[in-house]
């Protein structure tokens, strides 16, 4: 038999998703208000939701350890939030637990990292497909305007030229806050936690840089 929580309808079922329909407007509404991401993991860890999907959500926002985060747009990382629980609640829905991370992250990670060096061509087709997919998703280009004509870039950038760079670079991303969730303790029922529902300053942590040198990031 399920077990409902009535505030948020937190169901618990082995042979349905853990979270309902309801469950998860209300979250995704609750998020846009600003709602702190680890009361928002409390929230998957009542419902029964998966340990890793419960820190994917806590964990910190990962940036580029270049000097310039400082620089990143403030919209974006109010964004990453929200869109790591679409992202968790997709992935619910299919009963799985994906490997990437999302496309706004990825984005913050490589914003600060152009202003330090100029990008190679790949990693450079990588940030121009991810700054067309999440400006037009947020509507930040001018009225009227593609992304593409904004760049003076005649052929759009297709997924598939930048699967494979992508791809390695959510991964690590999505791995480093998971791993970092878990070493500050997130899925062990903090109950001062559960007390807590204040919008706090986004946490930014830098990742060591022998991260991206693996990831080739200047080449």
């Amino acid at each position: 038999m399920s077990q409902t929580l009535p505030l948020f309808n937190l169901e618990i079922s082995a042979s349905t998703p853990c979270l309902s329909p309801s469950t998860i407007a209300a979250i995704k509404a609750l998020l846009t208000m600003g709602m702190d991401k680890q009361f928002s993991a409390c929230l998957l860890e009542l419902a029964g939701c998966r340990l890793p999907h419960q820190r994917y959500l806590a964990g910190p926002i990962i940036t580029h350890n270049s000097g310039w985060q400082d620089t990143i747009p403030q919209w974006l990382l109010e964004a990453i939030p929200l869109a790591r629980f679409e992202s968790i609640a997709t992935e619910i829905d299919a009963g799985e637990i994906g490997e990437l991370a999302t496309p706004e992250e990825a984005l913050a990670v490589m914003y600060p990292a152009t202003m330090q060096a100029p990008l190679s061509h790949r990693w450079y087709e990588v940030y121009m497909y991810l700054g067309n997919q999440v400006l037009t998703q947020h509507q930040k280009l001018p009225p009227g305007q593609t992304f593409w004509e904004l760049m003076g870039i005649n052929h759009p950038i297709t997924y598939a030229q930048i699967r494979q760079d992508y791809e390695e670079l959510a991964r690590d991303i999505r791995q480093r806050v998971v791993l970092l969730a878990a070493e500050r303790g997130v899925g062990k029922r903090q109950r001062k936690s559960l007390r807590t529902n204040q919008h706090q300053p986004v946490e930014q942590v830098q990742p060591e840089p022998t991260s991206f040198q693996q990831l080739s990031l200047f080449d």
